[in-house]
């Protein structure tokens, strides 16, 4: 099994980012309980599907779960199970126009926390530990989501050509029409 973890900041990218990784081929599970890894490896792992790619996002969204991911990672370092970690960082500023934008609630953000600027604050500190256990760091703060889907493929597609178009000619008669999925004819 290739098991790759997302996690980062909230408004970073992680959704398109899943989309990008599931476009390359990974079996992608969003806003997965941390304590369910453990479970799932173990699962995956008897499975005869276990060398498929997967990419599993586990965020703040997860509120009082999230605490123990670092512990859910030590288990996973103990009990031998490989897997990689990517995070997705973005600075604050960008964040706060990104959640303006769209017009999203912050996934911290409740009866005690009435800001998104202390949201941001409070997940930024939740995450620290995890953001040094990396072994991916994509900060997403000048990135439009092509650049993102980019650099995404750059990292984890086998069969990433640098960004070269790919074209495919077909031929065909107007008798039966034009073709369906043709860009350019």
């Amino acid at each position: 099994m290739d098991l790759l973890i997302l996690t980062g900041m909230s408004g970073s990218g992680k959704s398109k980012a899943l989309s990008t990784l599931e476009d390359i081929g990974y079996y992608c599970i969003d806003n997965f309980p941390p304590q369910l890894l453990l479970n799932f490896t173990e699962l995956m792992g008897r499975d005869t599907l276990s060398s498929q790619k997967i990419a599993i996002t586990v965020d703040a969204r997860s509120k009082e779960k999230f605490v123990e991911f670092s512990g859910v990672l030590d288990e996973l370092d103990s009990n031998n199970v490989p897997y990689s970690l990517l995070f997705l960082d973005c600075d604050d500023t960008v964040l706060l126009s990104r959640y303006k934008e769209t017009r999203r609630i912050h996934p911290l953000m409740n009866d005690d926390v009435k800001h998104i600027e202390e949201a941001l604050r409070l997940e930024r500190n939740i995450l620290t530990p995890i953001r040094g256990r990396a072994n991916y760091y994509v900060n997403t703060t000048q990135f439009s989501p092509a650049q993102l889907r980019l650099r995404l493929n750059e990292i984890f597609s086998k069969s990433y050509n640098g960004g070269l178009m790919t074209v495919h000619f077909v031929s065909f008669g107007f008798k039966y029409g034009i073709l369906s999925d043709a860009d350019l004819v």
